[in-house]
């Protein structure tokens, strides 16, 4: 079974402590061929230390006509350390954004199911409840003050006018027949209707015609 060939990130610690453990500037050559010597394919090696310069762990320079490159221990740290403090600068910013995303969509949310629910008794609150029962009292105070211009009150007050004028005309009758037969029986008139506290001119009620 052949040997298992070496990830990018194997490929990577191994050129770079290349660099690190000799201290020293080289051409793309010679790390070609130091990197040979740690088991990476020499055809990927230009490949690996590019990864590595755009990374910013390993410097690159042209002199004349020739590119020269070499890492530090020490500036190493310094590039991770950047590295790590601008992408915890990134994931602190998405995280903000992702909170002002969730609060705008549970904002949003509650203002849909306040629109959808208004009906309903979970969303009323005590404070609420107070407030639209003081108004519906008002509303109700002021349609019983308006109530006398309704016109099922009008009909029903007339209907009982009514009722009470055909009572009041029939007493006023059986009064008559009354004073008929006192009259019939020889007794004076003028003395009975002072006894019984009865007007002379007793007659009908009649309604006032309406304009």
């Amino acid at each position: 079974m052949p040997p298992k060939g070496l990830s990018l990130e194997e490929k990577r610690k191994r050129l770079e402590t290349i660099f690190h453990e000799s201290k020293d500037f080289f051409q793309l050559k010679e790390i070609e061929k130091l990197g040979s010597k740690r088991q990476i394919v020499l055809q990927t090696v230009k490949d690996v230390l590019q990864s590595l310069v755009d990374d910013g762990l390993v410097k690159s320079e042209k002199i004349g006509t020739s590119n020269y490159y070499w890492s530090f221990p020490s500036e190493a740290k310094r590039s991770r350390e950047t590295t790590i403090e601008s992408l915890q600068i990134q994931l602190a910013d998405y995280r903000e954004k992702i909170l002002q995303v969730s609060e705008s969509i549970e904002n949003e949310t509650a203002k849909r199911k306040s629109e959808n629910e208004d009906d309903q008794d979970e969303t009323f609150t005590p404070q609420m409840l107070a407030q639209k029962e003081s108004t519906l009292q008002s509303l109700q105070s002021e349609l019983a003050s308006l109530n006398h211009c309704n016109p099922e009150t009008i009909a029903l007050q007339e209907k009982m006018t009514m009722k009470y004028l055909e009572a009041a005309n029939l007493w006023t009758d059986q009064i008559h027949s009354l004073l008929s037969f006192c009259r019939d029986m020889g007794a004076e008139l003028p003395q009975v209707l002072q006894a019984c506290d009865i007007p002379e001119d007793l007659d009908e009620l009649v309604l006032p015609v309406k304009d």
